[in-house]
């Protein structure tokens, strides 16, 4: 079996030749990362390439409210200090401007988001102030990664679960303060973000995309956040 074959019968719940191995992060199929390694990581790459088997996933571009409305505008600035580059974003919707902060360290690089455009219940109302217009991404990277691997390996598309589109507008502790003090606005969300996904996944598989699919963000919905 090649890399393909040997994933999708697992997936299919049938026996392959033997178990598929996938290491998480390792990009041994992608030149461009490979060369940007340290040499110490070159025994690692180099046994992915020879037993690993490559799960590459797509991520469809899409806006963080899942609406291509012309009526969501987002704009950003850059402001520097010594130990800091802040990206200030502002999101204009028909209710309102909601606003962010993104600061990263100049000292270790590292990113840090220290303000969500949803602090209240009242922000959550100026997103769904935005009209709903189903996404449509351009799928064509997701074939061209698919003919870049052929039968190497296997190109799943990966999308935010419904409580990660959440998440990302509230920041985790807001999310899990309304668990409990706002619980009817959080499943409300949930459900408009989770019946935005399936329109958006049934444009996907209209377009060929498939037949796997991934999800991120489930892991902020558990204990002992939530």
């Amino acid at each position: 079996m090649n890399s393909k074959q040997r994933v999708m019968t697992a997936f299919d719940h049938r026996e392959p030749d033997r178990v598929p191995l996938h290491l998480m992060g390792v990009h041994a199929w992608d030149e461009e990362w490979v060369a940007a390694q340290d040499d110490s990581y070159l025994p690692v790459i180099e046994l992915t390439r020879e037993h690993g088997d490559f799960f590459v996933n797509w991520y469809p571009r899409y806006s963080p409210l899942l609406t291509s409305s012309a009526d969501f505008h987002r704009t950003q600035q850059t402001r520097e200090s010594k130990e800091w580059t802040d990206l200030h974003e502002t999101w204009e919707t028909p209710a309102g401007p909601l606003h962010s902060l993104c600061r990263t360290s100049k000292r270790e690089g590292l990113e840090m988001r220290t303000e969500y455009p949803v602090k209240t219940l009242e922000d959550l109302d100026r997103v769904w102030s935005v009209p709903y217009v189903p996404e449509r991404p351009d799928c064509s990277p997701f074939f061209a990664l698919q003919r870049r691997l052929g039968d190497r390996g296997l190109v799943y598309a990966c999308m935010s679960d419904a409580i990660h589109f959440l998440q990302m507008l509230t920041g985790s502790e807001t999310l899990a303060l309304w668990s409990v003090l706002h619980r009817e606005r959080v499943l409300e969300a949930v459900e408009i973000f989770t019946e935005r996904i399936e329109d958006l996944v049934r444009y996907l598989l209209s377009q060929g995309v498939g037949p796997v699919f991934g999800w991120i963000g489930a892991e902020l919905c558990v204990p002992p956040l939530m």
